[in-house]
């Protein structure tokens, strides 16, 4: 939950919710939901790792659309998920050993005090040329009141996904995407008013983004999708 969530919870929940997401997320970037629906089949066995609630709140994914097998995994019961823990030790809880075709993250390991113990157990959960599917932030800024405690580069992950096979890892906006962000975020504590600004700004910030061609991506983006594979055989 971000720090002053509640004004935030309330615009996601609201009438206006579908706008006030589409001015809160810069335009052109690849988003999650398309990034998700790119990689996963509807007859997949799928788990997501943040909560059934968050899926659809916040990424606008219905969980039933993605898939007709989904289940999810959050440490907090109020988020409704199938399975109530900590995200770093759950395989072994639930026998959830081969259980399942794709795993998926979105925005939850900088969150976690161990993310490669996330990685592990995401991998344990797969079966074998199941998919794990994340992204993480990279240029960012600090959010959520329960910790806040990574960011990543592309080496790094290189390094966390290793015992993973074909790991593909793809940045999320570049230069002028991370500062269309860092503006959407500077009009945060402006509430209603910061969210007409971001309305009136909106068109201008489509054709900024269209600069992020001229600057390498990977250098300068928002943040990361990763696509890993575990290997068919062990």
């Amino acid at each position: 939950m971000r720090r002053g969530s509640k004004y935030f919870d309330k615009r996601m929940n609201g009438r206006l919710s579908r706008l006030f997401y589409a001015t809160w997320i810069p335009p052109q970037e690849l988003m999650p939901k398309e990034f998700l629906e790119k990689n996963i089949s509807k007859t997949d066995k799928v788990l997501f790792i943040g909560g059934a609630l968050a899926i659809d709140k916040a990424y606008n994914i219905k969980a039933d659309k993605l898939s007709n097998n989904f289940s999810s995994l959050d440490i907090d019961p109020e988020k409704k998920p199938t399975y109530v823990s900590d995200a770093q030790n759950f395989v072994k809880k639930f026998n959830l050993s081969e259980k399942f075709d794709a795993v998926i993250s979105i925005g939850l390991l900088e969150h976690v005090e161990k993310p490669e113990k996330v990685i592990e157990e995401s991998f344990k959960c797969l079966k074998n040329g199941g998919k794990s599917l994340h992204w993480v932030p990279f240029i960012y800024r600090v959010h959520a009141s329960y910790g806040d405690y990574w960011r990543f580069t592309i080496d790094g992950l290189k390094y966390l996904f290793r015992k993973y096979e074909d790991v593909k890892i793809i940045p999320s906006g570049g230069f002028f995407s991370v500062c269309v962000r860092m503006f959407y975020e500077a009009t945060s504590p402006l509430k209603d008013v910061g969210f007409l600004i971001r309305i009136l700004f909106y068109p201008l910030s489509k054709l900024i983004v269209k600069l992020d061609k001229f600057t390498p991506e990977e250098l300068y983006c928002r943040g990361y999708y990763i696509i890993a594979e575990k290997p068919k055989t062990n």
